[in-house]
This record gives structure tokens, C-alpha cells and sequence, in this order.
């Protein structure tokens, strides 16, 4: 059979995509990603400046395919791949919703981390350059919320500035969303017998390793946080009256004082299954609220409708 399409000059969009994709299926390590790149469609979409995913399909735009490198749209390909694995454009919608072009952000400095420590010497992907991804070793190994909240507390007047890598478009309306993390984790499963077979028993340490696994979350320390936050009061300084301990040395200096938040108000789920979980809950924020001392906590109780406070 004659070989027509010899050099990737002479792919079209969509053939270079599947050509990565067996590139990505063949890989000792990135072939984690397998089930995931191929549980959906791989489709152009007019318009679209780069490429994006709704957490099942992944979408291209033909121009910019056409610009990258084999190596660079073996990148393009891993992100849209580890967004899925991830479930990013499923479970954060609240997130997004609410801080949409901050959380875009966090999220690609989440994929492309997990890419580049994969390959930390560029020999299977490369970055590509138009537009740059977003990368910062501080944020290896963090997770996407982790992430998002590091940006809102310290934002960075450049943030704006920054170019979108891809589009995070809405989960897909035709499928429950139960459904589809299902999905998501069998296309994982799927992703780990083909990587471990690939890699063998001489298979080195994979970061990929995991994605679709349940993680446990130390929550106390992240409540802890966040209350403590919350209630934090603000330091204010004055001069009337006067700081009273140099006035003796004739120097005037103003006096210092706090202010607390007040209010930390905390509403109760009631239902059932919630019953177990709240006598852990309720002592560690107890144990919270004696050290961030706030003015008063109120507690609402509600299912339905609000039953009492």
C-alpha cells in the first residue's frame, strides 16, 4: 500500500490529532491518559482560537492545530485530556461560575504541572507557543481549589494580562452527571491497565498515577484555615488618645486597638446522613472558635426549609 501522507506537513487537522493520539496510547507513561482522550469526540469547532473540552469531548480549532509541532500538539492534546481526568468542567461549576477566568487559570496550572513533571526533559511533549501555557513550579503538586484560592489571596495585576490556553465550556447536558464521572473513571481504569502494560514491571514513578482515585482531604486543617480567616480582625491604630507609655518621654504616638468580624454564622444540613458526621464536626469547631474568638456564632438549622436557630 503506498504511503501518501509521509511528513506532518502534509496532515490534515483532524489526522494529525488522531496521529497524536496513538503517540499518547503508546506512551510508558502518558498512556494513562488513553481512556480519557478517547471516551468522547475529537472534533474541529469553528471559531475556536485553540481547543477546549466539556469534560467528555475535545474540540480544536483547525488553524491552531495546524501551527503546532508534533511534540507541541502532544501537549495540547495531554491538557485537554488531564482537564477531563480531572473532572474540571464537572465538579466545580459553583467555582467557576463565580471567579470563571481565575479558575480557568488555577486549572491549567494544575494540567500543565501534572504534563511537564511527567516529562520533565521535554523529550516527548514541548510547550507550545502561541499561546504559552501557564506554568509555575510553586503550584506542583496542588490541587486545582489549592490553587484557586493562592491566586484570589495574592492576585497578580498580570493575571489579566495573561492569555487563555483553552476554553473549559460546560459539561455536556445530555448525560447525568453521575454518568458522566463514571465514565470519567472508567476511561481512567481503562488508562492504567494500558499504561502498567506498556510500562511493565521496569515502569518507573508515573505522576499521572491516581487521577481518577478519591483523595482524602485533611479537613480539619482546611476548616481551621478558613474560619480563622474569616474571623480575623482588623488592626487599627489612632492618636486620640495617645499612646499613653511614651507620652512620659514627650513624644506623641498613636494607640493600637483590634476589631473582630463579629458574626460567624454556621447552617446545618439536618438530614439523615448527616447525623454520624456532626459530633466530629461540631468539637472541631468548637475547638476553632475559642481561638478565633469571634463576637458570637449562630447556628441554622434547615433541610427543606429553615427549622431552627
Amino acid at each position: 500500500m503506498k504511503l501518501l501522507l509521509s511528513t506532518w506537513d502534509q496532515l490534515s487537522p483532524l489526522q494529525r490529532i488522531s496521529a497524536v493520539n496513538v503517540d499518547i496510547m503508546n506512551h510508558p507513561k502518558f498512556s494513562t491518559l488513553s481512556g480519557a482522550i478517547m471516551m468522547g469526540v475529537n472534533a474541529l469547532q469553528d471559531g475556536l482560537p485553540t481547543a477546549g473540552t466539556n469534560g467528555r469531548d475535545i474540540y480544536y480549532g483547525a488553524e491552531f492545530v495546524m501551527r503546532q509541532s508534533r511534540k507541541q500538539l502532544r501537549y495540547v492534546q495531554l491538557h485537554e485530556a488531564t482537564h477531563i481526568a480531572l473532572r474540571h468542567c464537572i465538579e466545580y461549576t459553583d467555582l467557576v461560575k463565580k471567579y470563571p477566568r481565575e479558575s480557568n487559570i488555577a486549572m491549567d496550572y494544575v494540567v500543565n504541572a501534572l504534563i511537564e513533571q511527567t516529562d520533565p526533559m521535554f523529550v516527548f511533549v514541548e510547550r507550545p507557543k502561541d499561546p504559552v501555557p501557564l506554568v509555575d513550579p510553586k503550584y506542583f503538586d496542588r490541587a486545582f481549589v489549592d490553587v484557586l484560592q493562592d491566586l484570589l489571596r495574592n492576585a497578580d495585576p498580570q493575571q489579566k494580562q495573561q492569555q487563555e490556553f483553552d476554553t473549559h465550556m460546560p459539561a455536556p447536558t445530555d448525560v447525568d452527571k453521575e454518568e458522566l464521572q463514571q465514565a470519567v473513571q472508567d476511561a481512567l481504569n481503562h488508562g492504567d491497565m494500558v499504561q502498567k502494560r506498556l510500562a511493565g514491571s521496569s515502569g518507573s514513578a508515573n505522576p499521572l498515577h491516581g487521577l481518577g482515585v478519591d483523595r482524602t482531604t485533611n479537613w480539619r486543617n482546611a476548616l481551621r484555615e478558613w474560619v480563622s480567616t474569616i474571623s480575623k480582625g482588623d488592626s487599627y491604630s489612632r492618636f486620640n488618645p495617645p499612646n499613653r507609655r511614651f507620652l512620659p518621654l514627650g513624644i506623641i504616638m498613636p494607640t493600637h486597638f483590634d476589631t473582630t468580624a463579629g458574626e460567624i454564622a454556621i447552617l446545618a444540613d439536618s438530614s439523615g446522613s448527616m447525623h454520624s458526621i456532626y459530633p466530629v464536626l461540631f468539637g472541631e469547631i468548637a475547638n476553632i472558635c475559642r481561638q478565633a474568638n469571634p463576637d458570637c456564632v449562630r447556628l441554622i438549622w434547615w433541610d427543606d426549609k429553615v427549622r431552627s436557630e
